[in-house]
């Protein structure tokens, strides 16, 4: 349901039977609707202006960015797969993981996700930028305005540098070694 900016007049009401809407966030000019079997954006004015079905995959993730973009992270047969969408709703690109990831997130053109403690910095069409191992279970993972990836720990945060870390060769899939990453400690004693 839609209201005026007053509150008082209803102007709009869509009805979703088949859908449960567990997720909605204004982002990118748009009402962006995250549900159980599709996603949605609506118009000011109520209008649906776009939706993507899941097709029978399940949702296990997902981060909707401030300019609008969509990262899903779908489970299908114990396999992962992201989906980034934009604005207006069109598949950017798609990238298969070897297992379903436990954190995503998307900023610019490029989008991290994790399998187990490794963590990826890739383009939306799915081509690895980046690649590192973790020290520890990540709780949460996020790209800083700064292009570098956060990794939350349960006690600390690692700070790692996109721009210094370890290359994928997309043909010959070697990797070169990658600088020590800088950790950030969050508990009150200091490192020693």
């Amino acid at each position: 349901t839609c209201l005026d900016v007053n509150g008082k007049t209803k102007y709009k009401t869509d009805s979703f039977d088949d859908t449960l809407i567990f997720d909605v966030e204004y982002a990118g000019g748009k009402l962006n609707a995250i549900a159980d079997n599709r996603c949605m954006a609506f118009n000011s004015g109520g209008k649906k202006v776009w939706e993507y079905s899941y097709d029978g995959k399940n949702l296990t993730r997902y981060h909707i960015a401030e300019n609008g973009y969509k990262v899903l992270a779908f489970s299908t047969e114990g396999m992962g797969k992201i989906v980034t969408l934009s604005t207006g709703g069109k598949v950017k690109g798609a990238v298969d993981s070897e297992s379903v990831p436990d954190w995503i997130d998307i900023k610019s053109n490029y989008l991290a996700y994790n399998s187990g403690r490794d963590v990826m910095l890739s383009s939306f069409d799915g081509k690895t930028v980046y690649k590192s191992s973790c020290e520890a279970d990540i709780k949460q993972l996020h790209i800083a305005s700064s292009g570098k990836l956060l990794c939350v720990y349960s006690s600390s945060i690692q700070v790692k540098k996109p721009d210094k870390v370890k290359k994928i060769n997309k043909e010959a899939q070697s990797e070169t070694v990658a600088p020590d990453s800088v950790d950030v400690q969050t508990s009150a004693e200091p490192q020693q």
